[in-house]
């Protein structure tokens, strides 16, 4: 379901305390992959963003 299908939609809310963990480990891993792609040369970065 998209966002925009909910019954309550534009006013819509959520649980931070829900919310916040989900997204730090998400944050988390974002960061993990950045360093791998760091450390890839120039066309393999490319090729991987690609």
């Amino acid at each position: 379901m998209y966002i925009y299908q909910n019954k309550d939609w534009p006013k819509f809310f959520w649980n931070n305390e829900l919310l916040l963990p989900s997204l730090g480990k998400v944050r988390n891993l974002q960061g993990l992959l950045i360093g791998k792609m760091r450390s890839l040369v120039f066309k393999l970065q490319c090729e991987a963003v690609l």
